[in-house]
């Protein structure tokens, strides 16, 4: 295979497993297809990158890094929670803003204002 060749297969096979990685978690919203859609993104693409690229000697080992960072960042919006995004603003214990605290009450437990 020639090194045209090898790129271009990489390139759609990582844009058709990125795509249907996406499509999927869109599609049904369950915890097994986020996660399975996030080891395709972070795990598949890099290992495809490694046996078409790196191991026929088209580019070095250490090109390996950044095809795993960029798998590991795409990775994040399709495991959502589960992979340590950032939820609420980020910190434990806090609701997400906009979430109504009910009527009358100042978000302290057993307080009630006067309106």
């Amino acid at each position: 295979m020639t090194q045209v060749i090898r790129w271009r297969v990489f390139a759609l096979a990582a844009v058709a497993i990125n795509l249907a990685a996406f499509l999927m978690v869109r599609v049904a919203p369950r915890p097994a297809v986020e996660v399975g859609a996030a080891l395709d993104v972070a795990v598949t693409v890099p290992v495809l990158y490694f046996l078409l690229i790196v191991r026929a000697g088209v580019m070095p080992l250490i090109s390996m890094l950044p095809v795993c960072l960029l798998g590991m960042l795409r990775a994040v919006p399709c495991a959502g929670d589960r992979m340590g995004a950032p939820s609420g603003g980020g910190r434990r214990g806090t609701r997400p803003r906009g979430v109504d605290r009910g009527a009358g009450t100042s978000g302290l437990e057993g307080q009630r204002t006067e309106r």
